[in-house]
């Protein structure tokens, strides 16, 4: 069927409203819409639901506000909030939940040295759907560079395409080397890593056999010295080593898919986010990872969408594919504190 993403996602809701539904449920209708798409889809939503009952999940907040007339927060099973749009705007729980709190900046400086970045005229897309629209950016030695924006902006697209998971156009340098368009294990062995949101572990796998999978080739002669190394730096891994990864908590997981990716040895890292479904505590711990990492040299390329984390090393915002804004340290603070940019693009 020759259809976008969008118009697949409008027959699917015709074929619900043909069959009589009273009560029609939407589990994120715009995820990897456009813009355009977006605004298109909306429209429609409100014009064949008048008269029935919408239950919608969604986390593009300009489609919440744009069809709700009242919002209930999840947050790890619980309900924090039900009221009218703008009541929930400015319940100071759900903020805490959903962005923590804005850090100040930690005032570590950057490496000029770019060992990746993009052209201005990255594009990407799935199908007919055009997702990334000129994407620039650069990553330096490092250097961790944030990616903020809201579900469907084109985040996870951008490491994915950087990745070659994802069919992109312009360009794409390692080093000054471009690598659109080459193989993901070709990318993977040119020195990028990449921690995916799903974590991909092997369930059936102890930690220690889920490390191994990491490994490359020519490292084998340091093998032990690498998996010393990652104990070192993630002991609860130690303690579990001879545990299959399947019973692990959310937490330790996401530790062990950053650590197999880390045994690859990579100069720079692509973690998408990291802290999604994780406890506050253990997000926590994410975040001094991240400064170890750094600490270390790794360059870091993170899809995050909690302030707490993010905003340390803020450089990139995008809004559904186009970026907004590439920020210094100084730029970054005016950011976190512009109210319209939060409202518009981070906060509910």
């Amino acid at each position: 069927m020759n259809l976008t993403y969008a118009e697949q996602r409008a027959l699917e809701i015709g074929i619900t409203i043909a069959g009589g539904a009273d009560v029609v449920l939407l589990d994120e209708p715009t995820a990897g819409m456009s813009k355009s798409e977006t605004t298109r889809f909306v429209e429609l939503i409100r014009e064949v639901t008048v008269g029935k009952t919408l239950l919608t999940v969604e986390h593009d907040m300009g489609v919440v506000f744009g069809l709700a007339d009242k919002i209930a927060v999840l947050v790890y099973g619980e309900v924090i909030a039900f009221d009218v749009p703008e009541a929930v705007r400015a319940n100071a729980r759900v903020q805490e939940a959903y962005l923590g709190s804005v850090l100040p900046s930690t005032g570590l400086s950057a490496s000029d040295a770019r060992p990746c970045s993009s052209s201005p005229d990255l594009h990407a897309y799935y199908g007919k759907s055009h997702i990334l629209h000129g994407v620039d950016m650069r990553v330096g030695e490092g250097e961790i560079v944030s990616l903020l924006g809201r579900n469907g902006s084109g985040r996870s697209t951008t490491v994915k395409t950087i990745m070659g998971l994802v069919d992109g156009e312009g360009s794409i340098r390692l080093r000054d080397e471009e690598i659109l368009g080459h193989k993901t294990f070709d990318i993977a062995h040119r020195g990028i890593g990449y921690v995916p949101e799903n974590r991909d572990i092997f369930p059936k796998l102890t930690v220690h056999q889920n490390l191994q999978l990491g490994e490359k080739r020519a490292q084998e002669e340091r093998r032990a010295g690498r998996f010393d190394d990652m104990y070192r730096m993630f002991p609860r891994l130690k303690e579990r080593e001879h545990t299959e990864a399947g019973v692990l908590s959310g937490g330790e997981q996401q530790m062990l898919t950053l650590c197999r990716t880390l045994m690859g040895d990579p100069d720079l890292i692509m973690i998408d986010e990291p802290t999604e479904g994780l406890a506050p505590k253990i997000v926590e711990l994410v975040a001094e990872y991240l400064k170890t990492l750094k600490s270390r040299g790794v360059s870091v390329l993170l899809v995050e969408q909690k302030l707490t984390i993010a905003l340390r090393d803020l450089r990139a915002l995008l809004r559904h594919g186009p970026r907004l804004a590439s920020s210094s340290r100084a730029r970054r603070r005016r950011c976190a504190r512009n109210a319209d940019i939060r409202k518009e693009w981070l906060e509910v």
